[in-house]
């Protein structure tokens, strides 16, 4: 698992908490801009999760897009946020690929399957 974190005071949290539970040696975190610190990554990536900055989900996902598979998940939280209106326009357009559904918590999470 690869995530990336843009705070370095959150970054230092995430460490830390990973190798308490026993998971540092099977989660990196990597320091700085998704946008960045993603676009070496190698495929295939069975589940995203689009968490960070709202303005950066539909950049990150479309960098992502290439080694997105078939079946594989992609989930996006605060979806009820009007800054994600242009995620949920692209996920939510049958030409782009994906199905998704909305679940209903708190500020919302759209969960798509790429089709």
């Amino acid at each position: 698992m690869i995530g990336t974190e843009l705070s370095a005071a959150k970054l230092t949290a995430a460490r830390a908490n990973l190798e308490a539970a026993g998971l540092g040696d099977v989660v990196e975190v990597r320091a700085g801009n998704a946008l960045e610190t993603l676009s070496d990554l190698d495929g295939p990536i069975e589940f995203v999760l689009l968490d960070g900055w709202k303005d950066l989900c539909l950049p990150v996902l479309r960098l992502l897009e290439p080694l997105i598979p078939l079946g594989a998940l992609v989930v996006a939280d605060d979806v009820e946020l009007s800054s994600l209106g242009d995620y949920l326009s692209y996920v939510r357009d049958p030409a782009n690929g994906y199905h998704g559904v909305t679940f209903p918590v708190e500020d919302g999470m759209e969960i798509s399957c790429r089709v």
